[in-house]
């Protein structure tokens, strides 16, 4: 082992008092404590993704004139009753703005800043939508 090798392990790994017979290393401790942190927010995000569409119906619908599909997103309110009217939030581009939106929708309603809402996001087909179907 050259020395500059024991410098570097010792500036890194050291005894610790109370378990003799175990060295630790800094090093990878920080990479443990990071690998934790990245499943712990991944998980979160996961959660909070899952959360945000538990709620959420889609359904198809067939346009004859287009001769195509289109799904919709449909979200109603936590505390949705039949007998109450609720305003539309309706979304062209439902499968970009829709989760974003919804989750505005959320927080500012339990703030009671907005009214609960139904929220209606349209999905598109971006590429069809865009281009002519004919050559000019």
């Amino acid at each position: 082992m050259w020395a500059h090798d024991s410098y570097r392990n010792e500036s890194f790994c050291f005894q610790l008092p109370y378990l003799p017979d175990v060295k630790y290393c800094h090093q990878l401790n920080q990479m443990k404590i990071l690998l934790l942190n990245i499943l712990i927010i991944f998980c979160l995000s996961t959660y909070a993704q899952q959360e945000n569409k538990s709620n959420v119906v889609v359904i198809r619908v067939e346009s004859k004139i287009m001769s195509d599909y289109r799904d919709v997103m449909i979200c109603l309110p936590a505390g949705y009753s039949k007998e109450r009217k609720y305003p539309v939030s309706y979304l062209l581009d439902g499968e970009t703005l829709f989760d974003g939106h919804k989750s505005v929708v959320d927080f500012l309603s339990q703030k009671n800043v907005i009214p609960e809402m139904i929220i209606v996001g349209v999905v598109n087909n971006r590429l069809f939508d865009l281009t002519h179907s004919k050559t000019l």
